[in-house]
This record gives C-alpha cells, sequence and structure tokens, in this order.
C-alpha cells in the first residue's frame, strides 16, 4: 500500500520540485507563467494562469 503525506511532510522538497514544476509547465499546451491578476469574468485568464511574466 502506498503512502499519502500531508504537505507540511512535504515542504523541504519545494526547492527541488517548484523549479521543475515551473520548467515543465512553461511550455506547450500550458504556457504558465503567472497567476492571472483580473478576476473579472471578462478579462479572466482562462484556466487561471497568464503567459505574462510577473510584474508586467
Amino acid at each position: 500500500m502506498k503512502e499519502f503525506f500531508k504537505p507540511e511532510q512535504t515542504e523541504f522538497l519545494y526547492p527541488e520540485i517548484v523549479p521543475v514544476y515551473q520548467r515543465a509547465f512553461a511550455g506547450e499546451p500550458w504556457f504558465e507563467v503567472s497567476k492571472c491578476a483580473d478576476e473579472s469574468e471578462i478579462q479572466k485568464c482562462i484556466g487561471g494562469f497568464s503567459k505574462l511574466c510577473l510584474g508586467l
């Protein structure tokens, strides 16, 4: 049987996991670069993520 971990049990791995996730989802088909800041339904980013880098 596989064991599942609570998020707080894996925090020490975040510095290794986050860069891998960022590289994996920055390309096709997701192009996730940053979380969309505009929450209005008219301008809301599809899927909640934007192709724009932070601060743009």
